[in-house]
């Protein structure tokens, strides 16, 4: 999951946020974007009210950032400036509910907050929601048509470009799955999910030894703490983990099986 603030963001903000708070806000805002994160936290916390503040404090909170840790903060706040309606919450909130961080790991909450950023036409709202429709092995063409929505803004994004691939995997192209994983691994040479998938390829092709191989190179690889307990799983023999959340009602939410596919 990748976290971004935006200069348009931030001048909306500044345009319009009541003249009391408007210089602690700018300047909290402006001290995250440079880093100086003791200063943001001591300039946003009695702004927490306001989900601009709330949505900056959570990514501190999230990532650990001038104050310690804590993913049920950052849930928390995240929350916050979800119900004021802000996109980029919605994805990140949405990640933790994916991945059970901070909050109860939920796939049917998850899929509703992406899907909601992804209302607002937000990239990473749009890959999240069909790698997850992805893993649950349904909605496949509605996650193909999302996925290639995102490549058409960004076609040289490594984690865009694999979760191309893993649909295609899921649809059994596996020639073409294969080929979008080692794009991705050109992109980013140490991307260990598209090692894993590659490993998945070579074990539904029947080739263990590949797949082992690849497996091994992803746990060595991968800096995400939640990929480690499903790659061991696949080396002891468990290789039909794809990260599936048990089963719940997917959703289209509106998304069509309409779209341009990419060159990629």
């Amino acid at each position: 999951m990748r976290h971004w603030l935006g200069a348009l963001s931030l001048f909306l903000v500044l345009a319009f946020t009541a003249a009391p708070a408007w210089a602690d806000l700018q300047s909290g805002l402006q001290a995250f974007q440079d880093g100086d994160y003791a200063t943001a936290q001591r300039e946003l916390l009695p702004l927490q009210a306001d989900p601009h503040a709330a949505y900056v404090l959570g990514l501190m909170a999230d990532k650990g950032l001038g104050t310690r840790m804590d993913p049920t903060a950052a849930a928390r706040f995240y929350s916050s400036a979800v119900r004021a309606g802000l996109p980029e919450a919605m994805v990140n909130l949405g990640h933790l509910y994916d991945i059970g961080r901070g909050v109860p790991r939920n796939g049917y909450v998850a899929q509703q907050l992406y899907a909601g950023g992804a209302r607002s036409n937000g990239t990473m709202a749009k890959n999240n929601l069909a790698y997850l429709w992805g893993r649950q092995n349904g909605l496949l063409e509605e996650a193909l048509c999302l996925s290639a929505e995102t490549l058409r803004v960004e076609p040289a994004n490594a984690f865009f470009i694999d979760t191309y691939g893993f649909i295609l995997l899921r649809l059994n192209r596996l020639a073409d799955a294969r080929r979008l994983f080692e794009k991705a691994l050109q992109v980013r040479p140490n991307y260990g999910v598209a090692m894993e998938h590659l490993g998945d390829i070579a074990r539904l092709e029947g080739n263990d030894g590949d797949a082992r191989n690849w497996w091994r190179r992803a746990l060595a690889a991968n800096d995400r703490l939640i990929d480690g307990p499903r790659l061991q799983r696949k080396l002891a023999g468990q290789p039909d983990d794809l990260d599936a959340h048990p089963p719940f009602k997917l959703d289209n939410n509106g998304f069509g099986k309409e779209c341009a596919m990419p060159s990629v």
